[in-house]
């Protein structure tokens, strides 16, 4: 007879005043073993008790203030290189690190400060090999021909498909020996092309390095593609050479695909379509734009797509099941937990079940992260060992930096940690947290990282959260998986039927959630915090934990919400004017910032697949100066380089006044004339261009807009032509501005050298894309204003470009240089 007994904490049961001296007990663990049958186990099982004894040692290791110290440490460790524009030398980081090692075998205090500069070398050395294999920019944009294999599920999108890639193969140069073995990011343009996941293909592609927008509170597709690994994009050419080689078919990525054709195939398009493909397989590549905002306006993005939650849900459900069925077979098997504990049973087919819906999500990060925590709770919980959660947390997140420093870069991984953490302190003072009362501390809680990483916060999320979570994880989510499952396996009428009214079910809850956003304030745009409101918020957290009083907690929330009302009440700390011309792309949009409102100066392009600038940059940008409504919006014409992101804006910021000079394109807008001004405090404002009598053609008849400031004044061109500039030089306009917007990008059309004369900038800008296909802006124009000494800042180079021209002058700020950190490409 073998009997396991877990170590415990708690003393053994005694028989009489002894134990029974037949148990035979190893390292702490009570194996149960009669004496005379020990010689008779077999070398297995001598190997299984072992190993067993010798994890149970490891939670005592871990179980002092010291280590899980150390464990902040390293994680802080790694955090610090996300703050640096360039990452830190090798060499002395490994010195330091032995330094403080050496120390902390006599002042174990210092084991703090090596386990932070161990996460900063741990980071360091990983990005540093990434870094390294940057894609060669003397081979960017040249027809290549490589040999990929397709890495996870293809995006399909209106005859577009888009993919990650493996390199394989490539026969061009050996300076592109780097790129086997890396991952790349392929797009393929109203593909003809038969591409589905697991093939190896042989592609003719173009490729350049990983750029996004570099602008203020962007979303950073650098960073995004960095934590990734990929370290090229680029797209495949069609009339190239293009050829299947292989196609293995029996993968967990071809098993996922599967799956979503024959989910596909019942349900069609649409939301219910969306969201059971990402609560069965993780893909969430489904859900329109629209869908994403309102998910995210109402706070439950966390609910539609298998998350770290899903993963805990599926794992609690097996364990009570297993609870349940074990405790069923006891009755007929009165000594089945003598032969194998009861934590075995129960715990690691719970596991293996939470693995096995972690597989259907691919793996992703979100997952990977909650099978760690899982894994160690497990683990902790069969060798009988109580485990906080915050213990749990520190591990893992420790575990997860070891295997994939890159996660560090992920927004997710502090969105998970983070809750974890409030969940964590709550437990602390209230054992009987339930929902009601966690929902509105998670909200709280998490309120600065959601404002940081997407400027704004749901106000009805805690209402919301409070019906969909328990409907979500108790009906909803278990019924989704089994009902999916059961028609992907016996795929009868009557399952796709049941499938069919899920979907309809979720296209209701979005017709719901539709109506709920439409509530004043539902969601609400809010400027990231200062360190004022981060004190106030830190001490309004803690006295709501530990009940401070009623007063102190409302001062600690006046202080906290001051700054916002104070700006959202026009009140400004100086009359600056500040311009600032954003990065998207190849195109153009400028913000104006005056004592008395904010302008905006037309809203950058719109793409076919519906995406638009002015949702990435322009306004993530008017929220982090706390906009809340604007001025006037000023369309200077009407090429989608330039209207293209105008009703995206307009959804979110109303104005006052819409001003173009093609209001047949816009019916709300009044046509802009040569001789309109207006005055807003200090700053004066006046329309050049187009009158009457100005040359025909959509970007001759640009709005061209004069800004004057404390002696100060800025033209913005548009992209006026060498007609419209000639026009202007004719009709005696005073052209005089310290800084010129260059017309149309740099175009070979504008910017003669007479009108550049004529203005005689101190500064110029341009606001082109990296590699665009109009070549801009063109070297012959460049040279007319070097000639003239005139420096020129471009959006290519230096991102978004801020000037701030306050009474005396004015000063530039370029975010490429004084934001950047050491994943943003170099110019």
């Amino acid at each position: 007879m073998i009997k396991i007994i877990p170590y415990s904490n708690e003393s053994p049961k005694k028989k009489g005043n002894e134990r029974n001296k037949d148990a035979t007990t190893i390292n702490g663990l009570d194996i149960g073993l009669d004496r005379k049958d020990f010689k008779n186990i077999s070398n297995t099982a001598r190997l299984i008790q072992l190993c067993t004894s010798t994890l149970s040692k490891i939670p005592n290791c871990l179980d002092t203030g010291q280590a899980y110290a150390a464990l902040i440490a390293f994680v802080l460790g790694h955090a610090i290189t996300l703050t640096q524009s360039s990452l830190l030398p090798l060499l002395p980081l490994s010195v330091l690190f032995s330094l403080f090692l050496l120390v902390a075998v006599w002042k174990r205090k210092a084991l703090c400060l090596a386990a932070i500069v161990l996460g900063m070398l741990s980071a360091t050395v990983r990005f540093d090999a990434h870094l390294e294999n940057a894609f060669p920019q003397t081979w960017e944009r040249k027809d290549l021909q490589l040999t990929v294999k397709l890495d996870g599920l293809p995006q399909y999108h209106q005859g577009n498909i888009r993919f990650n890639a493996v390199v394989l193969k490539q026969v061009a140069s050996k300076e592109l020996a780097n790129l086997i073995g890396k991952k790349i990011l392929l797009s393929c343009y109203r593909c003809k092309l038969s591409i589905e996941p697991n093939q190896t293909w042989k592609f003719t592609v173009r490729l350049k390095r990983p750029q996004g927008y570099a602008s203020k509170n962007a979303f950073d597709y650098e960073k995004y593609l960095f934590r990734q690994q990929v370290i090229a994009k680029g797209y495949i050419r069609t009339k190239g050479i293009n050829e299947l080689l292989e196609h293995d078919a029996a993968n967990l990525v071809s098993w996922r695909y599967s799956i979503k054709k024959s989910i596909e195939s019942t349900l069609g398009d649409g939301a219910g379509f969306s969201t059971v493909i990402a609560l069965t397989i993780g893909d969430k590549s489904g859900f329109s734009k629209k869908q994403k905002k309102l998910l995210q306006e109402t706070g439950l993005s966390h609910l539609f797509v298998i998350s770290g939650l899903h993963i805990g849900l599926v794992f609690v459900v097996a364990l009570w099941l297993g609870k349940w069925f074990f405790n069923f077979v006891s009755l007929f098997k009165p000594r089945l937990f003598e032969y194998c504990p009861r934590s075995f049973l129960v715990v690691l087919p719970a596991l293996a079940m939470a693995c096995f819906y972690s597989a259907l999500a691919g793996f992703s990060v979100s997952t990977q992260r909650a099978m760690i925590m899982l894994t160690i709770y497990s683990v902790f919980k069969v060798l009988g060992k109580e485990v906080g959660l915050m213990k749990v947390l520190l591990i893992a997140a420790s575990l997860i930096l070891i295997i994939d420093p890159f996660s560090i870069l992920d927004s997710g991984f502090w969105l998970s940690c983070s809750a974890v953490t409030i969940i964590a302190i709550a437990n602390i003072r209230n054992e009987k947290l339930n929902l009601f009362s966690l929902q509105p501390l998670l909200w709280l809680g998490m309120l600065p990282l959601t404002v940081s990483l997407f400027g704004q916060v749901s106000l009805v999320s805690p209402l919301v959260n409070l019906i969909a979570v328990p409907l979500f994880c108790g009906l909803l989510i278990p019924l989704t998986i089994l009902v999916a499952g059961v028609h992907v396996c016996l795929p009868f009428e009557l399952t796709g039927l049941a499938l069919k009214t899920l979907g309809s079910l979720y296209e209701y809850i979005f017709e719901v959630l539709t109506l709920i956003v439409k509530i004043d304030l539902a969601a609400i745009s809010l400027s990231p915090f200062t360190a004022l409101q981060y004190l106030a918020f830190c001490a309004l957290f803690i006295g709501l934990i530990r009940r401070w009083r009623i007063s102190v907690l409302v001062a600690c929330l006046l202080l906290m919400l001051f700054p916002w009302v104070d700006r959202s009440m026009g009140r400004e700390r100086n009359n600056d004017l500040v311009v600032t011309l954003l990065d998207v792309g190849q195109g153009l949009a400028m913000v104006i910032q005056s004592a008395e409102g904010v302008t905006v100066y037309d809203t950058g392009p719109k793409y076919g697949s519906g995406f638009t600038a002015a949702e990435a940059v322009l306004i993530p940008y008017l929220r982090s100066i706390g906009a809340q409504k604007l001025k006037r919006i000023i369309v200077s014409h009407a090429d989608n380089d330039h209207i293209g992101g105008y009703w995206t804006l307009t959804d979110t910021f109303s104005a006052q006044q819409v001003l173009t000079s093609r209001p047949d394109k816009i019916p709300e807008a009044q046509e802009c004339i040569s001789g309109m001004q207006w005055k807003e405090g200090e700053t004066e404002f006046r329309i050049l261009s187009p009158s009457r009598a100005t040359p025909s053609g959509s970007n001759n008849r640009s709005c061209v807009l004069l800004i004057e400031h404390g002696g100060t004044r800025i033209l913005l061109s548009g992209d006026i032509e060498k007609q419209v500039e000639q026009h202007l030089l004719e009709t005696s306009v005073d052209l005089s501005a310290d800084i010129l917007l260059v017309p149309h990008q740099g175009s070979k059309t504008s910017s003669t050298q007479k009108f550049i004369d004529a203005v005689n900038p101190s500064l110029a800008m341009v606001a082109a894309g990296y590699l665009n296909h109009y070549g801009h802006p063109n070297s012959k124009v460049m040279n007319r204003y070097k000639r003239k000494g005139v420096p020129v800042f471009s959006t290519i180079t230096s991102g978004s470009i801020e000037v701030r021209v306050k009474n005396e002058g004015f000063s530039i700020n370029q975010y490429r240089r004084d934001s950047r950190r050491f994943w943003h490409w170099r110019p």
